[in-house]
């Protein structure tokens, strides 16, 4: 009887050490095998020493550049410029410049600073209508983390009140509902001078870059090319649907 008993137990023991290993090899290890299989896992890791970077895009937006609208008549083109026959005379007419926005952009400071002023530097843009005209740069030489050498700023017109967005350069277009965008906003009312410097009245934004590299999966397809812009594909696709394109986007041809 005694050694039954112990029969029984190992039968017991060895039979829950199965099961127990069919279900490890199932959750985990058939899993592992099926993503494996499937192409769903992807490892890969690689570092790349820089002391440079390519930095983010920045556009610059007025919440003032309307001249003397009121909030309501900034829905559409319609309501900003009634009936006239000239939507981009009135555009040019009734918006501020760049130059009213913000004032003597830079990089850099002391003897290292040089001037971000021309005008071959910044596009002018308007796809929400309520903001008027924005305006964004694009620095195309890499920076690093030194500030003397490497911090942009600006001042900001005593009449503006900005919102300044900085941006992937790719990945980007002004819209009412900005949570579809990634991007870090900065507002700059009239209690702030200018952005970038060092003074009471100054605001500084420290940002790091993260470059995030999609799969291009047949459940999750993606656009692989590294020349791809999302900001012209959609100017693209309205330039098609239109027929036109208004004569400030210089995104597209």
């Amino acid at each position: 009887g005694l050694r039954n008993m112990k029969k029984g137990k190992l039968v017991t023991k060895f039979i829950f050490i199965i099961l127990l290993a069919f279900l490890f090899l199932y959750l985990f290890g058939y899993q592992s095998i099926r993503r494996y299989t499937e192409k769903n896992t992807f490892t890969e890791t690689s570092t790349i020493s820089s002391d440079l970077i390519s930095p983010p895009a920045m556009t610059i937006c007025n919440l003032e550049s309307w001249k003397k609208i009121q909030s309501e008549q900034k829905r559409t083109f319609k309501f900003a410029c009634g009936n006239t026959s000239n939507i981009y005379q009135c555009v040019e007419e009734k918006t501020l410049s760049r130059q009213q926005t913000i004032e003597q952009p830079r990089i850099g400071k002391g003897k290292s600073v040089r001037s971000l002023d021309d005008d071959q530097m910044w596009t002018e843009d308007i796809t929400y209508v309520k903001k008027g005209k924005c305006y964004r740069l694009e620095y195309d030489q890499k920076i690093g983390t030194n500030y003397s050498n490497d911090v942009i700023a600006f001042k900001k017109h005593r009449i503006a009140i900005a919102e300044v967005f900085i941006h992937d350069p790719s990945f980007f277009i002004m819209t009412f509902n900005l949570a579809a965008i990634p991007h870090i906003k900065y507002d700059l009312g009239n209690d702030v001078n200018s952005f970038g410097l060092q003074s009471k009245k100054d605001t500084i934004l420290i940002i790091s870059v993260t470059q995030h590299i999609n799969l291009n999966k047949p459940h999750r397809p993606c656009e692989e090319s590294p020349s791809y812009d999302f900001t012209i594909c959609v100017k693209m696709s309205i330039a098609r649907k239109t027929g036109c394109k208004p004569s400030w986007d210089v995104f597209i041809t």
